[in-house]
């Protein structure tokens, strides 16, 4: 498992591109008072797009696994951009 955190100010947002080609992932997201607020599970391939609001301002931590234990033990890619105004 990867574990990121990210400091996000309230009213702005999270936006992370995770690359899950080699092998289907999960991702979750946890809010600063580390209640889950997200879980993604996608049946393909490929990038998967993380968006999120921040209600709080605090540490958003997402961790990323593979979904079966035999995936490969590389390290996922992923791209973000965190604390943008909601208006981009």
């Amino acid at each position: 498992m990867h574990t990121y955190e990210v400091s996000v100010p309230a009213g702005q947002y999270l936006y992370v591109v995770v690359d899950d080609s080699r092998a289907r992932i999960i991702t979750r997201l946890f809010g600063p008072d580390r209640k889950a607020l997200l879980e993604l599970d996608t049946i393909w391939r490929g990038k998967e797009h993380v968006t999120w609001i921040a209600e709080t301002s605090g540490a958003y931590r997402l961790e990323v696994f593979p979904r079966r234990k035999e995936a490969p033990k590389e390290r996922d890619h992923y791209e973000g951009v965190a604390g943008c105004d909601r208006t981009g």
